[in-house]
């Protein structure tokens, strides 16, 4: 059965390579450029797998405060494409480790697609969309993030579920 799979995790950045990517200041883009230069040096089939990767929706958090850890939340479109992305990310967690990038939480939740149903608190189902929330704003929140997108097209006040169905025209 097909399966949506939701991953939030939050990475732990060292001081130097944050001081070092200030294209933009949030976790997830040290981890894009490290990631470029780990293709630019080794030629890894999983790292331009990962460069590659289609997601539903990728969100990513400013730094917690005072910290130099981010939090980013994924949407895989199926199973399958969370089955592909752990194979293929498992060789990029271990470069990251050997520059100090650490990963200090991770949460993930898989949900049956056709009914978009997951047993919840005392089998309470959540829907496909309660479940988004709960990645996308309730866990960060909770884990001392600010939901507010970084992207300029926000305008710097709209969360990531607010930027992505706010209305366009």
């Amino acid at each position: 059965m097909t399966k949506k799979t939701f991953y939030y995790y939050e990475v732990e950045i060292p001081q130097e390579l944050r001081d070092n990517n200030t294209d933009m200041d949030v976790a997830a883009q040290v981890l894009k450029n490290k990631r470029r230069e780990y293709i630019a040096e080794t030629n890894s089939k999983n790292a331009k797998i990962i460069e590659e990767f289609i997601f539903s929706c990728s969100a990513y958090y400013n730094y917690k405060e005072g910290t130099n850890v981010g939090a980013i939340s994924l949407e895989f479109i199926t199973d399958r494409d969370w089955n592909k992305h752990k194979i293929a990310v498992a060789e990029l967690r271990e470069y990251f480790a050997s520059i100090g990038i650490n990963y200090t939480h991770e949460v993930v939740r898989h949900m049956d697609f056709e009914g978009m149903q997951v047993p919840g608190p005392d089998d309470a189902p959540n829907s496909y969309w309660n479940t988004k929330v709960y990645f996308n704003e309730t866990l960060p929140k909770e884990r001392g993030f600010d939901t507010v997108c970084p992207l300029e097209e926000s305008d710097g006040v709209m969360t990531w579920l607010e930027f992505w169905t706010h209305d366009n025209i």
